[in-house]
């Protein structure tokens, strides 16, 4: 029985650096996209995180890069609904120290403003995205031992409140707390042995702040940091049609 843990836990520490896990994304807080408007943009997000397990003691620390190109329509002042797609990798520290090839996802998602104080330029509203990945597999023969796991249901969720402040007509900040959501299902099988592990972020709630620029009347630049168990942050650029 030993054994067999030591082989799970083995494959759990490798598995997080091919690609699959710390998956945060970008989640903003001004609806970009003008009321009755399609807007495209593009972005880049970075970001490191803790994962735990439910019966392991082992918190490997992974860092992603994702890549992706978004669509965006404007349903009314200060709310935006979104879609998202694009490619992720992954590389783990430490005992991990692999570097991961890149994997799908996509998303969706949106910005609101619930409440404005006009004389301030100041509002307060909600963020939400949610965000499927890529399955993944590893596959090995280990010993005369025929090993495999997978990590299925990989999915995240993003949910929010925050404020919104424009000082200028060119410059808005904002920033606000949020909850992180991220599960994943593992399933291997070693010889005639099998079975599953659920694991998930350590960390879920922190800060996020950021600023958005408009460049022109139609095309905007956004900076986004955030905090949970290390900071992470990004930018992306669009344009209104």
């Amino acid at each position: 029985m030993k054994w067999v843990c030591a082989v799970m836990l083995g494959f759990i520490l490798i598995l997080p650096a091919s690609g699959a896990f710390a998956s945060s994304q970008p989640v903003g807080g001004v609806a970009t996209a003008l009321p009755c408007q399609i807007e495209l943009s593009a972005g880049y997000f970075y970001s490191k995180d803790k994962w735990e397990f439910d019966h392991f003691d082992a918190e490997p620390k992974i860092e992603t890069n994702i890549y992706y190109g978004q669509i965006g329509y404007g349903l009314a002042p200060g709310w935006d609904i979104y879609l998202r797609a694009g490619g992720m990798d992954a590389k783990g520290k430490g005992e991990l120290g692999i570097d991961s090839d890149t994997k799908f996802f996509a998303s969706a998602g949106f910005h609101g403003r619930l409440f404005q104080y006009a004389p301030w330029n100041l509002s307060f509203g909600p963020i939400g995205n949610f965000a499927y990945y890529e399955n993944l597999s590893d596959r090995r023969n280990i010993g005369g031992t025929y090993q495999k796991l997978e990590l299925k249901d990989h999915y995240s969720a993003d949910i929010g409140f925050g404020f919104q402040w424009q000082p200028t007509p060119w410059m808005t900040l904002f920033g606000g707390p949020f909850y992180h959501w991220d599960t994943a299902k593992l399933e291997y099988t070693s010889g005639n042995l099998s079975g599953d592990e659920d694991v998930n972020t350590k960390n879920s709630f922190g800060p996020r702040f950021g600023v958005n620029f408009n460049l022109s009347k139609n095309v905007w630049l956004q900076l986004e940091g955030q905090s949970r168990s290390y900071v992470s942050g990004g930018a992306s650029i669009g344009i209104n049609f």
